[in-house]
């Protein structure tokens, strides 16, 4: 565990500052709570954290976040396999231990509805060896594989896929639901055979973007977190693992789109207009982003900087100011 002050450098190559003092000092504190609240909800306090603290939250803000949590957290229950990654860790490395095991956690990419690959995103993005070896020990407890062989990949987007899906006989389940239900469905896995799988998910984060400007829900805004946590984690994977990953990836959002069942996707005219409309300047939405209590709007906005970053879609400014009532 980071027991220094000294602020660590973040292993990802991101656009946000380093991790804080203050922001390794709580995350060293919340390092020994379970990754779920009660028996089906996820402990969102480390990612949030980290979120904040990259768009500039300030100690008492970091605390305030944390006094919040803490009561609502239980003990990690069993210390065996979070003791051992954190020897490893300690031994290896960061990148190290994270490639050598991430091979094995990218078959099950929406464990936890996304949440532990968000959580090891999140980590990653704060170089904590403590978080990392927690995320990676809670994806071992929570780590769930969709049933079928993910799709090989073609020509056909998936925006094109999720139109498909929308005008499907699917038996859509709700966020809430286990995405097996309906990655076994026959009708789910003819309508994404012939997806495109890029293995830097371009096209995957363009549709999950598009998917959210209608759908404005739970369900849509995992989707834009999970493929951008994806985007994170991939670059510690090598070889044949690599394409994997985006396969299996592209597999679970589709599923997780097909769970929710949500609004038609918007047009092209929609989104040409989003895409030139007048958004805040981004120290608006950051400071709006700080102070709102929703945790997966905090979440959202980290991600649709990054991604407005990474791809220069306007779009993205747009989802941020909106997710914080500023369009």
């Amino acid at each position: 565990m980071r027991t220094t002050t000294e602020p660590p450098t973040p292993v990802t190559d991101r656009l946000w500052p380093a991790p804080s003092p203050a922001l390794v000092h709580t995350l060293d504190r919340q390092i020994g709570f379970d990754a779920r609240v009660g028996e089906r909800f996820s402990n969102h306090l480390p990612m949030e954290l980290v979120a904040l603290d990259a768009m500039g939250a300030d100690p008492d803000r970091l605390e305030e976040v944390l006094r919040r949590f803490v009561p609502e957290l239980g003990p990690r229950t069993d210390t065996t396999v979070f003791d051992a990654f954190r020897a490893e860790l300690a031994a290896d490395g960061i990148d190290a231990t994270v490639a050598r095991h991430l091979p094995r956690f990218a078959e099950m990419p929406s464990s936890e509805w996304f949440h532990s690959m968000i959580r090891l995103a999140y980590a990653l993005d704060a170089a904590h060896e403590g978080q990392v070896a927690s995320a990676l020990a809670d994806w071992t407890a929570y780590g769930r594989v969709l049933p079928g062989e993910p799709p090989e990949g073609g020509e056909v987007p998936a925006v094109e896929v999720m139109r498909r899906l929308d005008a499907s006989d699917l038996a859509r389940k709700g966020i809430g639901s286990d995405l097996a239900a309906v990655a076994r469905q026959d009708t789910f896995r003819e309508a994404i055979a012939d997806v495109v799988v890029d293995d830097d998910l371009d096209d995957l984060a363009h549709a999950v973007a598009v998917a959210h400007v209608r759908a404005d829900s739970f369900g849509t805004l995992h989707l834009v977190t999970g493929v951008q946590a994806a985007r994170t984690v991939q670059h510690l994977l090598t070889g044949d693992a690599r394409p994997r990953f985006a396969r299996r990836v592209v597999q679970a959002v589709l599923a997780g789109y097909g769970a929710a069942g949500e609004a038609p996707l918007p047009t092209e005219e929609e989104l040409d207009g989003l895409r030139h409309a007048e958004v805040p300047p981004w120290e608006q939405v950051r400071a709006a982003a700080v102070a709102t209590p929703d945790v997966h709007l905090t979440k959202l906005v980290y991600s649709c900087r990054t991604e407005q970053a990474a791809t220069g879609d306007p779009l993205y400014a747009w989802l941020a100011a909106r997710a914080v009532d500023l369009v």
